[in-house]
């Protein structure tokens, strides 16, 4: 999904609209299309049909006063986006809505399909020196849907948040890998306590194996300062007793 939405979707408005200076940001005294972007949603391909006449309208206002005071010559207003440009989009919007629905008929991939194909080419007929591998990469995402079902289902949104809630935890110094062995220990010792590790009777031998690991594991219960080089150190020398 990062490549639908930050990769593709991201190319198509930061990369070709606001970076290209088609969509821009307002002014004190003139407002401009990122301010009414959000109005024009469900039917951009009129932006330019009503921005353009305001503009050319405030150009002939600038026009009239240099007339009168001469100096540099204002430039006449000219439309920014690509004519296919807006049309276009609505192309990758359908997809889309296809795409990340939380349940999807096999018989509206085909459409999904072409609607993404179709805003393909035209963005590598108006854009080709902005193509990146993501283009490439969100064609596969049909064949995943057929694998996996709906991408609802299986994208990742979930464990990035969970990533970035761990990420903003305060280790209070304690990182470079500390934090991880702290982890891990601690998990070995529910094992041990869930596993009764005193207990191999009737065990396999490779349940008895795991059990013998985490016991050497557990021996190296030190307060030193712990890495992963450190850990495995430490379980060398406890292997050795």
């Amino acid at each position: 999904m990062h490549n639908i939405l930050l990769g593709v979707t991201k190319t198509q408005w930061y990369e070709a609209w606001i970076k290209g200076n088609t969509l821009r940001e307002s002014t004190e005294k003139t407002p401009r299309e990122l301010d009414a972007i959000h109005d024009y949603l469900k039917a951009i391909s009129i932006i330019w049909k009503e921005w353009l006449p305001a503009a050319k309208k405030q150009h002939q206002a600038k026009l009239d006063k240099w007339k009168s005071k001469k100096g540099e010559k204002p430039e006449e207003p000219k439309r920014r986006m690509h004519p296919d440009d807006g049309n276009n989009f609505l192309n990758l919007a359908a997809a889309m809505k296809i795409i990340l629905a939380r349940t999807i008929a096999i018989n509206d991939i085909p459409l999904a399909k072409l609607r993404l194909q179709n805003y393909l080419r035209g963005f590598h007929s108006t854009h080709p020196e902005l193509i990146k591998p993501n283009f490439h990469y969100i064609t596969h995402i049909f064949n995943q849907i057929l694998d996996y079902g709906p991408v609802y289902g299986f994208w990742t949104y979930l464990f990035e948040r969970l990533n970035k809630i761990l990420k903003s935890c305060s280790v209070n110094n304690h990182d470079g890998g500390e934090l991880e062995v702290t982890f891990y220990r601690e998990f070995l010792r529910k094992l041990n306590m869930i596993s009764g590790t005193e207990h191999t009777e009737g065990l396999s031998v490779e349940e008895r194996l795991n059990i013998d690991a985490a016991r050497m594991i557990l021996k190296t219960d030190t307060d030193d300062r712990g890495t992963v080089a450190a850990l495995a150190q430490e379980i060398a020398e406890a292997a050795k007793e």
